[in-house]
């Protein structure tokens, strides 16, 4: 009996292992999409980014608008933290290529 226990006990446990490998990772996510879910998700819908009145037009403007609404929201953030929120919109919604 404690041999059958034993038993289904280690398949039991291996079982769940092998499942627990058939599930996909979790990414991280970039400094730019918290900073971005953190701070601006609030007032943006994705219509914001793919609207038809656009005022995002390529690299440069995208980080001044990032820019200007981070100043007018006090935040505080650095050229860096634009340049992450900047890459993370950009890699999801605009697709600009990003000057060297």
């Amino acid at each position: 009996m404690l041999r059958k226990s034993l038993l289904v006990s280690l398949l039991a446990t291996f079982g769940h292992l092998a499942n627990a490998e058939a599930v996909p990772p979790m990414r991280d996510a970039t400094r730019g999409e918290l900073l971005y879910t953190t701070n601006c998700i609030t007032c943006h819908q994705t219509q914001i980014h793919w609207r038809d009145k656009k005022v995002v037009k390529d690299w440069a403007s995208l980080k001044a608008e990032i820019r200007h609404w981070e100043g007018f929201s006090q935040l505080g953030w650095t050229n860096d933290d634009v340049a992450e929120v900047a890459q993370y919109l950009n890699t999801l919604y605009y697709h600009f290529p990003k000057p060297y």
